[in-house]
């Protein structure tokens, strides 16, 4: 970790770092450890904070257990997959330990790997959204059809679409499905 921070410093060209997130949790590691090793990066003076992504409601208690017991610095910030499709782990069990201990929240993947923007077709959908009984044909409009593309831009989502009505409705029909699929897969 040490040398890691030290290579973003210079790829940077600064001398210190605001945030620096532990992407991943490393079970296989003491929490003391990894504290630890962030400890000694804040009193250098290279990192300011440290925050979480990709943990458990219990490791992110354990951790802050951990910094609270061994006076260790804490993860000040959370980052979660978070959107319509995939909301259940966070709102159960992290976001309630977040507001318990005031800890800030960075939710990442806000679209859904783009499933929630319409672009894929049903075969392309991401494995981890099919995973979850999604079944939803989310075309982007114009892509299965040449008659439909303009020859400069080639997609109802391209930058052409603010001159092209029917494809507006089109996209934003797209989102409602695949809002309302979102909604019936959180309730069930």
């Amino acid at each position: 970790m040490m040398q890691a921070v030290e290579d973003s410093l210079r790829r940077l060209q600064t001398d210190y770092i605001d945030l620096y997130q532990s992407h991943r949790d490393d079970p296989a590691t003491p929490m003391a450890e990894t504290l630890g090793a962030y400890d000694e990066l804040i009193k250098q003076g290279k990192v300011r904070y440290i925050g979480a992504s990709n943990f458990t409601a219990e490791r992110l208690a354990e951790a802050l257990d951990t910094s609270k017991r061994e006076g260790l610095p804490r993860y000040e910030s959370l980052q979660p997959v978070y959107n319509l499709v995939q909301r259940a782990d966070y709102e159960q069990d992290l976001e309630p330990l977040c507001r318990k201990e005031e800890i800030g929240v960075i939710p990442y993947s806000s679209l859904a790997s783009g499933f929630l923007s319409g672009k894929y077709k049903a075969d392309q959908v991401p494995k981890l959204i099919r995973r979850r009984g999604a079944g939803l044909d989310c075309r982007p409009t114009g892509h299965d059809r040449p008659d439909r593309q303009r020859h400069d831009a080639g997609s109802a989502s391209g930058p052409d679409r603010r001159h092209r009505p029917q494809a507006r409705r089109r996209c934003a029909g797209h989102a409602r499905q695949s809002q309302r699929l979102a909604e019936r897969s959180m309730i069930h």
